[in-house]
């Protein structure tokens, strides 16, 4: 119930729309989570992209600078995702663009 009294959808719907979405949260209510800390890891999926074997990406990313606001509003979700062990620290040479 709690989650759909948070899930807010927007004005720019029309009234049938609006329904639709209702209908399919509530219908899936179970699978939203209200804190980090309800989030349970799964080992069981894996993901294939189908590249050509040999494909090579990008060895860096050319990501703007974040603004300090930006920047710490990202290091407190990490932080947050961290301590729920959803993520995990690795070395940036351990990083690859696809394994």
């Amino acid at each position: 119930r709690e989650v759909l009294e948070r899930v807010r959808v927007g004005d720019d719907l029309t009234l049938e729309q609006r329904g639709r979405v209702d209908a399919l949260v509530r219908d899936f209510a179970d699978v939203f989570t209200l804190s980090l800390k309800e989030v349970r890891l799964v080992d069981f999926v894996e993901h294939k992209l189908g590249l050509p074997a040999g494909t090579e990406g990008p060895r860096t990313a050319n990501q703007k600078p974040l603004t300090e606001p930006q920047r710490e509003w990202l290091y407190k979700a990490l932080d947050e995702m961290e301590s729920c062990d959803v993520v995990r620290r690795i070395p940036a040479s351990a990083a690859k663009w696809v394994s």
